[in-house]
């Protein structure tokens, strides 16, 4: 067998994407994804923390944007600069090919965050963020109880409003899917709806709330699951759901029209797909990442909707199993995913038509799946955390102008986590329960100034 040689854990790469064969070893690492995929629940998410500068004006390779003010996880950017990333020190290689990463600049800590109770029980599990700015966003919490689904109905979405956390209890919920709310213009923007999509199994609820204090209305979901939403206004949304209870790759997407949920029609790859994970820049601009069906199952497909229809492609080897999306204004499209065979973690650049994919960036492989988010400045930062590995660090990787600097590690590690920056905003927020095998405890909410 040939030996490859070691390589650094962060290395810059701008190859377009070109398929290979090679199925066998796609196929092992189909199955392993799909197994990463399907308990997604049981392990927490993997946080690898790039701050990414995207590129403004012309590049080889054109890019959708992504990401999110609505919907959690994700950041819109333009143009970056400095942000959280650490020098790499000494090698664990005798020829220095390994660089150990050093530890990431300090991220403030939010002591209060850590002490939310609801009838004086901790709220350590964290299911999504959405918010408008650095002083109005919220949190979906539950208690952390190592089960999945939770074997802990107590559930409440965390407001801060700058000064403070405020909790608001929701109805009995054992998972949500994914938080999301809309907005009105103003200074400041005030949320004027929150939308919970709470994931019991085989019994997907859409909460509602119209503002702090007010009541959560619930609407049961005639779908066997629902895995993602986003909103455009009171009346108007989009849901990604799967009617079968055992084909995890079959699923729909719909559209909040007159107050029912209308199937959308989704361009056909040749295999059923589902989508997994919803990314709204704007309700013209939402990107997804999902599951497919047939030979090369996996996580491999990327679609994009521009706010009348969508477009759907398969992804190439090169670029992984994705984990996540992000957008950049205009129309800067970026994936995080992971290569198995490879052990490695790709971060790719994708045209607006998603036919064309460049690599950007490659990391070590570590912990669980990535996520992936962009400051305003255009910063991206990939987080990947250790939940099955206590005491094991997460590590933070940061592209500025599609180049990564040296990966960082945050020391304390991460649990099950999500991570977020603000609508204009230069921060990156990562909210995280305790690592495998700690329960009942409180989570952390972290924080950086990533550019200047």
């Amino acid at each position: 067998m040939m030996r490859r040689k070691s390589r650094s854990p962060a290395m810059l790469s701008d190859e377009p994407i070109r398929e290979s064969g090679g199925l066998p070893l796609k196929a092992a690492e189909n199955i392993m994804n799909s197994a990463q995929w399907i308990l997604g629940g049981l392990v927490s998410t993997l946080v690898c923390a790039c701050n990414t500068g995207l590129l403004i004006g012309d590049a080889p390779v054109d890019g959708g944007s992504t990401s999110a003010g609505i919907g959690g996880g994700a950041g819109s950017t333009t143009d970056g600069a400095a942000g959280v990333g650490g020098a790499s020190v000494p090698t664990d290689g005798a020829d220095g090919a390994n660089p150990i990463p050093g530890e990431c600049p300090t991220w403030r800590t939010d002591v209060a965050f850590a002490g939310l109770r609801l009838d004086e029980t901790a709220l350590g599990r964290v299911y999504d963020v959405w918010g408008l700015s650095d002083d109005d966003y919220y949190v979906a919490l539950g208690v952390e109880t190592a089960s999945w689904p939770n074997s802990s109905s107590l559930a409440a979405i965390a407001h801060f409003d700058g000064q403070k956390w405020t909790l608001d209890r929701l109805p009995p919920t054992v998972a949500v899917a994914a938080l999301t709310g809309i907005g009105h213009r103003g200074v400041p923007a005030i949320a004027s709806q929150l939308w919970v999509l709470a994931s019991t199994p085989y019994d997907p609820k859409l909460l509602r709330n119209a503002g702090d204090g007010a009541t959560w209305t619930s609407e049961t979901l005639p779908y066997k699951t629902a895995m993602g939403i986003v909103a455009f206004s009171e009346t108007d949304g989009l849901l990604s759901d799967s009617s079968s209870a055992f084909n995890f790759a079959d699923g729909e997407v719909r559209r909040l029209t007159e107050g029912q949920w209308v199937r959308m029609t989704m361009p056909d790859l040749g295999v059923v797909y589902n989508l997994l994970k919803l990314r709204m820049l704007d309700a013209a601009h939402v990107y997804a990442v999902g599951y497919s069906g047939g030979a090369n199952m996996g996580s491999n497909v990327i679609a994009a909707f521009d706010g009348s229809q969508w477009r759907a492609q398969p992804v190439p080897v090169g670029c992984g199993d994705l984990a996540d999306v992000v957008g950049v204004a205009p129309d800067r499209i970026y994936t995080v995913g992971t290569s198995l065979a490879a052990s490695q973690r790709l971060v790719c650049r994708v045209s607006p038509e998603l036919r064309s994919w460049n690599v950007v960036a490659k990391a070590a492989f570590t912990g669980d799946k990535p996520t992936i988010v962009a400051t305003a400045a255009g910063t991206l930062v990939a987080i990947a955390g250790n939940y099955m590995a206590r005491e094991a660090p997460a590590m933070v990787l940061t592209l500025r102008n599609d180049i990564p600097s040296d990966p960082c590690l945050i020391a304390e590690g991460l649990g099950q986590f999500v991570a977020w920056s603000a609508p204009g905003s230069a921060n990156v927020h990562i909210f995280s329960g305790q690592q495998a095998g700690t329960t009942m405890a409180g989570a952390r909410h972290l924080a950086a100034r990533i550019d200047p």
